[in-house]
């Protein structure tokens, strides 16, 4: 797919600070500041422009809304018409497009695997439609495992799977298409070309923090 490096950064420039810490982890379930740029829910009621979330809290953005999410070390921006669920294992990906930075080793979840870097250090994204399911290493190589099976992913590579996860698991075997690729997850594909799995959904977001962005300084 091609790639958008830009859209981050861009949507960076609105967001709050973020202090890096090697030390910390979604493990904890430290609570993180959602900023919010639109129409965004938490546990299905409207949040003003910041709140603080805790384990257990469900997100919701509408078509043009977007949210940030931060905490010590790790920041996750979250797409127009996304959702994700906060857990003591990070946040799982309900529908949508989520991205995570870390310095501290966060995790997620897509399906039916945990996400992890495999050195503390990393970039991911991961998008789910009612038909597929992507994860993308774009900075760093991650850990991937579904409780019994375990994939090393490096930088670069994406893996994906139908949302059926029936379907996938009883399907044919997957080929692994890059070397330095360990391991095998039943039901997911592994392929290069992971730079972004954001396509057109990146544009919504920028737009969405343009849309939603004061006027002038002196505008609330």
């Amino acid at each position: 797919m091609p790639t958008n490096h830009g859209w981050i950064h861009r949507l960076l420039c609105w967001s709050v600070p973020l202090i890096f810490s090697a030390n910390a982890a979604f493990a904890e379930a430290q609570p993180m500041l959602l900023t919010a740029h639109g129409d965004v829910r938490v546990n299905g009621v409207a949040v003003p422009h910041s709140v603080t979330v805790f384990t257990g809290d469900k997100i919701d953005t509408e078509k043009k809304s977007s949210v940030i999410l931060v905490a010590t070390g790790v920041q996750i921006t979250l797409a127009p018409d996304s959702a994700i669920v906060y857990g003591n294992a990070g946040p799982s990906l309900s529908r949508g497009l989520m991205s995570v930075s870390t310095t501290a080793g966060a995790s997620a979840e897509l399906g039916n695997v945990r996400v992890t870097p495999a050195k503390g250090k990393a970039r991911y994204e991961m998008v789910k439609t009612p038909d597929r399911m992507t994860l993308a290493a774009v900075e760093g190589a991650l850990t991937v495992s579904d409780g019994e099976n375990r994939v090393v992913l490096p930088e670069g590579t994406q893996m994906s799977r139908s949302t059926d996860q029936q379907a996938s698991e009883t399907g044919p075997p997957q080929p692994v298409a890059r070397a330095g690729v360990f391991g095998h997850i039943p039901g997911w594909a592994i392929a290069v070309g992971a730079a972004a799995v954001a396509g057109g959904i990146a544009a919504g977001v920028i737009l969405t923090s343009e849309e939603n962005r004061p006027v002038s300084p002196s505008v609330p």
